[in-house]
């Protein structure tokens, strides 16, 4: 039990942390938009043996490229994951440099967990 509340504290720091926007509540609090875009930055093969429903699949090392064409909208609220989290936190950094409003869940794991799905 003590272990699961410290493994809770250290997630919800490491959002924090990761928050293109610090003085916004961690992912987990928050309420998760409507118009948010949740994108998959894992290779194809992870994609397919997976995914959070409604994701979009943007390799990390291809959203440089093509994010400006797969979202548009800069004011909509972007959560990428990943396997572990550090793919994610490569694409968060990219997607805060263009001025969209990022948000890194880390892992597959966690993106279930806090998107619901």
């Amino acid at each position: 039990m003590k272990r699961l509340m410290i493994l809770q504290v250290v997630v919800a720091l490491f959002l924090v942390g990761c928050d293109s926007s610090p003085k916004d509540k961690p992912v987990e609090q928050q309420q998760i938009p409507a118009n948010a875009v949740v994108i998959d930055v894992r290779t194809a093969e992870e994609f397919a043996r997976g995914h959070v429903e409604g994701a979009v699949h943007i390799p990390v090392a291809s959203i440089q490229r093509v994010i400006d064409q797969k979202v548009p909208d800069k004011s909509a609220p972007v959560y990428v994951y990943c396997d572990s989290g550090r793919r994610a936190g490569m694409a968060h950094e990219v997607l805060a440099s263009k001025g969209y409003k990022a948000y890194n869940l880390g892992s597959y794991e966690n993106a279930k967990k806090y998107l619901n799905r």
